[in-house]
């Protein structure tokens, strides 16, 4: 399966398409959270703030590549059977380090 992307959307390092490379990623102070970006301002509900970009991937090719469920940038497209795999820097963007 090809990658997903966009003729506007090339992937290029997340310390260029992040707002403020400087602040992202930035480790939480909540123990085991890991890395994460975080707003310094409000961001009103349902603002789009980019394409998530990564290697896609089946959910068959999920499962082979990361078999114990150690999968931290996976993304699951709505109404397909796609994922994205943003797992790779250099193939993802800042995207990869927003959560809940």
């Amino acid at each position: 399966m090809p990658n997903i992307r966009t003729p506007k959307t090339p992937t290029v390092p997340w310390t260029v398409t992040a707002p403020t490379a400087s602040s992202i990623p930035k480790r939480s102070s909540i123990p085991a959270a890991g890395q994460g970006a975080f707003a310094k301002r409000h961001i009103p509900a349902g603002t789009l703030l980019g394409i998530y970009q990564g290697d896609s991937l089946t959910e068959a090719d999920a499962k082979a590549k990361y078999p114990k469920g150690d999968a931290f940038y996976l993304l699951s497209l709505p109404n397909s059977d796609a994922l994205i795999d943003a797992a790779d820097p250099d193939r993802s963007n800042w995207l990869r380090y927003l959560n809940h």
